[in-house]
C-alpha cells in the first residue's frame, strides 16, 4: 500500500487556500488536455479550501477542522470578508471555499492529514504517476508571517520515498 502524508504549517495572520496535490496517471483522456496525452487528475486533498465546516468571523474561534489533523496550536477557518482580512474578492483560487486558514488566535498552528494512494499502486510502481504540489498562500506585509506546505511520499510501511515542499 502507498500513502501520501501531507502537512501544512501556518503562522501569524497568513493565508492557505486552495492547496492541491494532483495525482496524474496514464490511461483515460482528460478533457481539454493540450498535450494528447492521456491522463486522469485526482486531488488528494480534502477540505483544501477551508470550504467544508464552519468559519470564523474573527480569526480567533478554535475550531475543527474538517480533514486535517491539528499537530499544534489552534488553526482557524476564517471567512473571505471578515474584518482585517481578505475579501473574496481578493485574488486567490477560482475554486476557493467560503473561507482560508490562517494561524489562529495562537497566531501559529499546523495540521496535517495522510492520503491513501494504494488505488494507483501498479501505476506508481510503474512510475506512470506524476504529483502537482499547488496552494495559495500569503501574509500580511505589515506581520512576520510565514506558511509552508509540504507533501512526503511513503510506502505502506512508513518508509520516506521522497517530498516536495
Amino acid at each position: 500500500m502507498r500513502r501520501t502524508v501531507l502537512a501544512a504549517g501556518m503562522a501569524g495572520a497568513c493565508a492557505l487556500a486552495g492547496l492541491v496535490v494532483l495525482l496524474t496517471a496514464s490511461g483515460s483522456k482528460e478533457t481539454g488536455s493540450r498535450t494528447g496525452r492521456d491522463t486522469a487528475s485526482v486531488n488528494l486533498i480534502l477540505n483544501g479550501n477551508a470550504g467544508t465546516g464552519l468559519c470564523t468571523p474573527d480569526g480567533l474561534a478554535a475550531m475543527t477542522i474538517p480533514g486535517w489533523t491539528v499537530t499544534a496550536g489552534n488553526p482557524a477557518s476564517v471567512c473571505y470578508g471578515a474584518a482585517g482580512f481578505p475579501a473574496r474578492s481578493t485574488p486567490g483560487p477560482p475554486d476557493r471555499g467560503q473561507a482560508f486558514f490562517t494561524g489562529g488566535a495562537s497566531g501559529s498552528a499546523s495540521m496535517w492529514q495522510q492520503a491513501d494512494t494504494s488505488s494507483a499502486r501498479t501505476a506508481i510502481d510503474r512510475g506512470r504517476v506524476r504529483y502537482q504540489l499547488s496552494g495559495w498562500l500569503g501574509g500580511d506585509a505589515g506581520q512576520a508571517d510565514r506558511v509552508a506546505v509540504a507533501a512526503t511520499f511513503r510506502t505502506g510501511s512508513g518508509a520516506t520515498l521522497g517530498a516536495a515542499r
